[in-house]
């Protein structure tokens, strides 16, 4: 495992661990309160068919804490920045709060997001808004 350090929205220092693995890129999104590395044995099985990464979001995991707080926008900032880090389209595992994330950025980077695998996403309309739903 490598471990990219990204800079985020507010300079904030976010960790995107890189599993070697072979094949497209499979992002892994945590939700809150866990690191990124608690999918390790899960991403195990992945590396022999996907480049898996994992992303610890502000205030998890191997990132920073946020000066600015933890709104939604900061936390968008982190998957767009780890999406434009791996500069291929991916496929996004993504649970609870990553899962909201993955909802809301597959909106602005529907040319990036091969496939997502959400498992009990928080969707609030606030993060997915109707007139985001008009673009479609």
């Amino acid at each position: 495992m490598k471990t990219h350090v990204l800079t985020s929205s507010d300079d904030v220092k976010i960790a995107l661990h890189d599993f070697l693995g072979t094949g497209e890129p499979l992002l892994f999104l945590h939700g809150t309160g866990f690191p990124s590395l608690s999918y390790i044995p899960l991403i195990q099985n992945f590396t022999k068919f996907f480049s898996c990464y994992s992303l610890d979001l502000r205030g998890h995991g191997r990132s920073e804490d946020s000066p600015t707080g933890y709104a939604w926008q900061g936390f968008l900032d982190d998957v767009t920045t780890a999406i434009q880090f791996i500069n291929r389209p991916v496929y996004i595992f993504a649970h609870s709060l990553g899962g909201a994330l993955a909802l809301r950025v597959s909106l602005d980077f529907k040319e990036q997001i091969r496939a997502i695998y959400c498992y009990e996403p928080i969707v609030f309309t606030d993060i997915i808004s109707d007139s985001d739903l008009n673009n479609y």
